[in-house]
């Protein structure tokens, strides 16, 4: 149940950033459409770093991808993909956060900062009560 709650709800949206179908929004399309457009990019930022990382997002998140393709969307009978560890969905989420601070700083000319936090223990909310034990006069 917490892992089905935590890893496929965040791999799915790790998912969604990085979808290649034109149908639909993400920051690798974002990226990828930069490409065709070089003098939105700043001088800074050439078309081969531009390539290099998207590379470096799709081995990032290639894992994940295949475990919400195959297992988390459509539950196959046989997946062929390995479920990606916290560590890797973690990295993939920085990763994504720096990609897009990189390419927003460098269009916009601004900062962005989003405050992004993980759970040190995840378990520990299971180590307190959630409800106040009522006295038995007021039962």
């Amino acid at each position: 149940m917490l892992n089905d709650a935590y890893a496929h709800s965040t791999a799915t949206r790790v998912r969604r950033l990085i979808d290649r179908i034109n149908r639909t929004i993400s920051v690798r399309r974002l990226l990828k459409d930069l490409g065709k457009y070089p003098d939105v990019l700043p001088e800074i930022i050439g078309k081969d770093e531009l390539v290099r990382d998207i590379e470096l997002l799709d081995r990032a998140t290639s894992k994940i991808k295949g475990y919400v393709d195959q297992f988390v969307a459509h539950h196959d009978r046989k997946p062929t993909s390995e479920a990606p560890i916290y560590r890797e969905l973690n990295g993939a989420i920085d990763l994504l956060i720096q990609l897009f601070k990189k390419y927003y700083g460098a269009i916009a000319g601004a900062d962005f900062d989003p405050i992004v936090s993980y759970l040190e223990e995840p378990l520990s909310i299971f180590r307190f009560s959630w409800f106040e034990k009522r006295s038995e006069e007021g039962t």
